[in-house]
């Protein structure tokens, strides 16, 4: 696996620049209550949670969602990020962003066979998992996600640009309201097939406000 950052000899002035990975608390609701994905490593006979470095020019989201993934066959789907966590690996700063995650396998069934990286992948209680954990900045990833809403959903926002210059000899402008549509048109729901907004399931679509253009 490749580092996106130089050797530690070559860094200018004696700057460290940080070592970067991300990773995930993935999560479900369990028969007894909610559970999160811990590992264990046989070379350092730890409990972590699953994170890897990521790779030169990757992106922290796509590197989290790659090593998740490989650290316990379950792909995960991200939703609220939390704070990052610093500290010192070996003595060279190392930087991790977390998210939190739920499994996209239905049930989040661990399917994985140990290896000489990670022999063990296991859903173990919230509780549990702060006493398991063999680091301190581990346990206080679980506090951040303790701390915040499990469930979230994504807000996308868009910024309207300008529509245009009116054509010469037109009275239409970019701001005149008549020849903007009223309403989005709808979709199927990608679950049942009603229209967009008759389930409850479903993804929704708000309009823009008509509110006058800026030149």
């Amino acid at each position: 696996m490749t580092s996106a950052f130089p050797p530690r000899d070559t860094a200018v002035g004696g700057y460290l620049e940080p070592i970067r990975a991300g990773g995930a608390v993935l999560w479900r609701d369990g028969p007894a209550g909610r559970e999160v994905v811990l590992i264990r490593r046989p070379d350092r006979g730890d409990w972590t949670l699953p994170k890897g470095k990521l790779k030169n020019g990757e992106h922290p989201i796509i590197g989290a969602v790659r090593e998740v993934e490989e650290e316990t066959g379950l792909t995960p789907v991200m939703g609220r990020r939390l704070p990052p966590q610093r500290y010192l690996k070996d003595g060279w700063p190392k930087q991790v962003e977390w998210w939190a995650a739920t499994p996209a396998q239905p049930g989040g069934v661990i399917d994985y066979e140990p290896n000489e990286e990670v022999e063990t992948v296991e859903w173990v209680a919230l509780e549990e998992a702060r006493t398991r954990l063999t680091y301190d900045h581990d346990v206080q990833v679980i506090d951040n996600f303790r701390v915040g809403p499990a469930r979230t959903f994504p807000v996308i926002l868009l910024r309207h640009l300008s529509a245009g210059r009116s054509a010469p000899g037109t009275t239409a402008t970019c701001c005149d309201r008549s020849t903007r549509p009223a309403a989005p048109t709808p979709w199927p729901c990608p679950g049942c097939s009603a229209p967009t907004g008759a389930c409850a399931r479903c993804p929704r679509r708000r309009p823009a406000a008509r509110s006058p253009c800026s030149r």
